[in-house]
C-alpha cells in the first residue's frame, strides 16, 4: 500500500483513516487520524513516558527540526482529540498537547544551541536541557537515570546538535 499526505485508507464498515505526512523525526514518518479524532503520532509528537509522566522529544539523527515543527502544525490543523504514541500510551487534550510539544521543541533547541555555542559537551547539553525545561526539571534525576528515557534524551540532543551543524553548512536555520 503506497500512501501520501491526505491519502484516505478505507478499512471497510465505515472506518476510514487519513494519512498525514509528518517528517522531522524521520524523513519517511507518517501519522494517521481516524474520523473520531484519534491521532496516531508515531514518534512525531515525542515519546510519552507514563512512569515519569513526561513527554520527551524523540528526535535522533538524522532529525530535521524545521520539518518537525511544520509537521506539528499539520497535526494541529486536524484538531485531534486524543494522541496515541508509539511509546507508551495515549493522552487527551491533543491540540493543547501538540502546541505545548511544539514550544518544548523550541525550548530544547535554544537550550542545546546555547550549550554547544559555549563549547559544552553532549553530556552537558543533556543535563542542561532536562534541568532547564520546566516540563522535566522536577523529575530530572529520575529522567536522566531511567533506562529508556535517559538514552532517549541523549539521542535526541545528538539529533538537535547534528541538525544545527547540517543547517549551518546549508546556510539555513542556525
Amino acid at each position: 500500500l503506497v500512501v501520501g499526505n491526505d491519502s484516505i485508507i478505507d478499512l471497510g464498515e465505515g472506518v476510514k483513516l487519513k494519512v498525514i505526512e509528518t517528517p522531522g523525526h524521520a524523513s519517511h514518518h507518517i501519522s494517521i487520524i481516524d474520523e473520531n479524532g484519534n491521532l496516531f503520532v508515531g514518534d512525531s509528537a515525542g515519546t510519552y513516558m507514563p512512569d515519569v509522566n513526561v513527554i520527551i522529544p524523540a528526535m535522533p539523527p538524522p532529525f530535521r527540526f524545521d520539518l518537525a515543527l511544520k509537521s506539528i502544525d499539520k497535526m494541529i490543523i486536524e484538531k485531534p482529540k486524543t494522541l496515541y504514541y508509539s511509546h507508551f500510551g495515549s493522552l487527551g487534550r491533543a491540540v493543547d498537547r501538540l502546541k505545548d510539544f511544539k514550544e518544548q521543541m523550541k525550548v530544547w533547541a535554544q537550550i542545546i544551541r546555547n550549550v554547544i555555542e559555549k563549547g559544552g559537551t553532549l553530556k552537558e547539553a543533556v543535563n542542561t536541557v532536562i534541568r532547564e525545561d520546566w516540563r522535566t526539571r522536577e523529575r530530572a534525576e529520575e529522567i536522566l537515570s531511567h533506562p529508556i528515557v535517559g538514552p532517549l534524551v541523549e539521542r535526541t540532543v545528538r539529533g538537535f546538535i547534528e541538525y544545527f551543524k547540517w543547517a549551518c553548512e546549508k546556510g539555513g536555520e542556525q
